[in-house]
């Protein structure tokens, strides 16, 4: 019988379910749906991302101030890393 998922996401789930106690005993011990379900979720819970800051962030009022007097993206990327000759 296949699983029809990938080794390494069985072997995730074995683990979880080992660390869990769930998989000792006889097959016809076999833990109902709901505590699988909740051992699997308990191991594999992951913490949301950490907010990242945006590089960009430091420079937002230059580049709105920049938008507003007309500049376009790239004119506006080449005044800030100083590719420009104009004074704006």
């Amino acid at each position: 019988m296949r699983l029809q998922m990938s080794p390494n996401t069985e072997r995730t789930y074995r683990v979880a379910l080992g660390a869990a106690g769930l998989l000792d005993g006889t097959v016809d011990a076999l833990p109902a749906l709901e505590v699988l379900k909740a051992a699997v979720a308990e191991r594999l819970a992951t913490s949301p991302a950490p907010q990242t800051v945006s590089t960009v962030e430091r420079w937002e009022p230059r580049i709105t101030e920049l938008l507003g007097k007309g500049l376009g993206a790239r004119a506006t990327y080449d005044h800030l890393t100083g590719r420009d000759r104009l004074p704006v």
